[in-house]
């Protein structure tokens, strides 16, 4: 299965599992990206099928989203799909490399 997602979708797909009833603003302040490019990645996910947005009872401005069962099971695959490419990582170049290459890369994704 070919997930069709961009790197942004992908996170947004994990971060709304994270976060159930998180705003569009929160959620792009939680990936450091714009909130217009958080809003068009929902959009998409939206026509996709894969999340739900509703408006907050306490701010009509503001949108709460949702995973659809097509997006848990997107986000499933995806899931299993970056263990996959994960424990290959590990057989390339060793668990404690993987391990350190990893919290690098997350050191950067935080910057």
């Amino acid at each position: 299965m070919h997930l069709g997602l961009s790197p942004i979708q992908f996170g947004l797909l994990l971060l709304i599992d994270q976060k159930p009833g998180a705003s569009q603003g929160e959620l792009a302040r939680a990936m450091g990206t714009p909130a217009s490019v958080a809003v068009g990645a929902v959009r998409e996910l939206e026509d996709a099928g894969m999340v739900t947005r509703a408006r907050r009872q306490s701010d009509r401005r503001r949108h709460m989203l949702a995973l659809t069962p097509k997006g848990r099971v997107v986000l499933d695959e995806g899931k299993r799909k970056v263990a996959l490419v994960e424990d290959k990582l590990g057989e390339l170049i060793g668990k404690e490399q993987k391990c350190r290459l990893l919290e690098n890369l997350r050191s950067i994704a935080l910057k």
